[in-house]
């Protein structure tokens, strides 16, 4: 659609870090958006929180304490805006999808922390994650 549109001469956008990525290792590992550094060398003032996996009761049900998982959000903490979400454990791949839309839409934090999440589900740490920021 991006292409099309710049052949007809319409304006449209097209954000390459609101393509979420995964491998599918064990633990997978997944992402969404920029990472501290890149964030930093664009010139944000990066703030970022990190949260285990193991603080979802369904995520510490299915793969026990040794379970490993984590998430980190990043924000500009200038404008509130997400700016990236990486994740590793089990059901990354499956739950980082979500943050595209975020990131393509430039939600602010405080706007994502009133999507309400599913519960229980691992996915639900990433917004708990953002209440850390």
């Amino acid at each position: 659609k991006v292409a099309l549109n710049a052949i007809l001469g319409k304006p449209d956008h097209f954000r390459m870090n609101a393509i979420p990525w995964a491998v599918y290792s064990i633990p997978e590992i997944a992402g969404c958006g920029l990472t501290k550094e890149q964030a930093e060398e664009a010139g944000f003032t990066v703030e970022m929180a990190t949260l285990p996996l193991m603080v979802s009761g369904r995520f510490l049900a299915e793969n026990g304490k040794k379970g490993p998982g984590q998430v980190t959000v990043i924000k500009d903490s200038e404008t509130d805006v997400l700016l990236g979400v990486h994740m590793f454990g089990a059901y990354s791949s499956e739950i980082i999808w979500g943050v595209a839309a975020m990131i393509e839409s430039e939600t602010k934090i405080k706007d994502a922390q009133k999507i309400v999440f599913p519960h229980p589900t691992v996915g639900e740490v990433i917004r708990s994650t953002m209440f850390q920021l």
